[in-house]
């Protein structure tokens, strides 16, 4: 956060919870504070404040982590040399080592080490965290957190709200965020729409709430927590509609399509889009009109009606090509070339990739090059061309390294173990299926896990390791019925009673 969006004035009840802090660490011996604070913003205001008011009375340390540790303690020590002169400490950061879901060691070492806090700290001990790691560190640490002299928590300041919402939602969700950098996201959001409750409620407040909801459903959705993505997309959707604005209700809407045709839903997603294009239509939003268009498209092409789903991507090309945007141009053209890749009219899709994929160039995006160039790989791959398929999915291998895409490194080589085994070449395959699975559970994703375990319970099979195939398809089933996904379920369920006959 640049220093000068700090707010220089607090409101007042944060000013007299300040001074409760004050009378803390003007106390003797070793004292717990511990400070709720979702806005590293805020944190930043509040603590600038707290070292005027404390101005050559008390000398005061700060430490902030700059990443996660396995144990505070000595992460403190390490930073805070004896002698140091402190007759407070103030630690910022320990969040870091608090994620939001799952196993928190640097919780466990903090209450098994309760007793040592107060002999190796002789001064005010004060811990800023957001919420969500104040609650865990409640649960998790319970003896540690029994030694708290108090727990204070500021009110929302609504500039700094602003600051954070603007910094925060634009940062749209997306494929190059891990499973857990989106879990992490969401505990963030749903600090910010706490303090947004927390302010006295005008159009405007509602409108940043309904913008985090839109977005928490997005995130919750990409994890496949499609109850809850439902349930922040409805409450979103109600907000947008109370204040009349319908660009976002149009947006939402467009979501819940998504949402349902990822349910499988069709009948909802596509009530869902018809109501979102007709409100991006009113609105005049040509490009949200043409992004819908291509929506609708992949709902009709999802339910085999090839026809009807070539008219839309038609209707979303022209419209792209109305507004000159280049890289939506090439990203409709290689929606296209897939599409008529499906209905096996190769050579059409040849020439939509090559369209395509001279655009991605021409814009720099080497991300999507890489992309596309899969495509074309997949398509060499469906004529035949091992050769050529096998030199695309390389080029698209390495610029994948090089932007860094992990998700999409995980898919090529997947890809890539199809062709060997394609090939016959069982071993080559296995290795890039188990590289691909290893990626894909390093980012968390446990759609693509269960399809790569699926994967290789078919050359299991395939190479007459019929116990190993149970194993891979038993795993994958497990995954699928945690994400409740009802068609890879029933698909898996097929896959081992097929087994019972071997």
């Amino acid at each position: 956060m640049k220093p000068d969006s700090v707010p220089a004035t607090l409101v007042l009840e944060n000013e007299d919870r300040l001074q409760e802090l004050v009378q803390l660490l003007k106390a003797r011996g070793f004292r717990l504070g511990i400070v709720r604070c979702n806005q590293p913003l805020l944190r930043q205001a509040l603590s600038r404040r707290l070292r005027e008011m404390v101005s050559g009375k008390i000398d005061l340390a700060e430490i902030e982590l700059g990443g996660p540790v396995q144990s505070l303690r000595e992460a403190i020590k390490y930073r805070l040399p004896a002698g140091n002169g402190a007759r407070a400490l103030f630690v910022y950061g320990f969040e870091k080592s608090i994620p939001s879901e799952g196993d928190c060691p640097a919780l466990h070492a903090l209450n098994n080490a309760r007793e040592l806090y107060a002999q190796d700290f002789s001064f005010p001990f004060v811990l800023w965290l957001p919420d969500y790691a104040v609650n865990r560190l409640a649960r998790e640490a319970p003896d540690f957190w029994s030694w708290r002299s108090g727990v204070y928590e500021f009110c929302a300041e609504p500039d700094v709200l602003d600051r954070v919402l603007e910094e925060t939602t634009t940062r749209a969700p997306g494929f190059a965020m891990s499973a857990a950098e989106k879990r992490e996201r969401v505990a963030v959001l749903e600090g910010l729409l706490k303090d947004y409750r927390e302010l006295p409620e005008g159009n405007k407040e509602i409108a940043a709430q309904a913008r985090i909801l839109l977005q928490l459903g997005q995130l919750l959705l990409d994890l496949y927590q499609y109850q809850k993505s439902l349930d922040s997309f409805q409450k979103s959707l109600e907000l947008g509609q109370r204040i009349r604005d319908e660009w976002h209700v149009a947006l939402t809407l467009n979501n819940m399509g998504d949402l349902a045709r990822q349910q499988g839903d069709f009948q909802t997603a596509r009530d869902s889009y018809r109501q979102s294009l007709e409100l991006f239509r009113k609105v005049g939003d040509e490009k949200w009109v043409a992004l819908t268009l291509r929506d609708m498209g992949n709902l009709a092409r999802q339910q085999g009606d090839l026809e009807v789903a070539g008219d839309y991507y038609r209707q979303s090309l022209d419209l792209f090509r109305k507004i000159g945007d280049d890289w939506w141009v090439a990203l409709i053209l290689d929606v296209i070339a897939d599409f008529a890749q499906q209905q096996g009219d190769l050579e059409t899709a040849g020439d939509y990739y090559r369209q395509s994929l001279e655009l991605f160039r021409k814009t720099g995006d080497e991300k999507w090059v890489g992309i596309t160039l899969n495509d074309m790989g997949s398509l060499a791959r469906q004529q035949g061309d091992v050769e050529t398929a096998r030199d695309y999915y390389r080029q698209s291998l390495e610029l994948f390294r090089k932007v860094g895409d992990e998700w999409r490194i995980a898919m090529t080589l997947r890809d890539m173990g199809g062709l060997a085994r394609q090939q016959g070449d069982l071993e080559t395959a296995r290795d890039y299926y188990r590289q691909s699975l290893e990626l894909f559970q390093k980012v968390g994703d446990e759609k693509w896990v269960g399809i790569t375990l699926l994967d290789m319970g078919d050359l299991a099979r395939q190479q007459g390791d019929l116990e190993s195939a149970r194993d891979y398809y038993t795993q994958s089933l497990e995954l699928f019925q945690k994400i409740g996904d009802e068609r890879w379920m029933s698909l898996l369920e097929s896959s081992l009673e097929a087994l019972k006959s071997k």
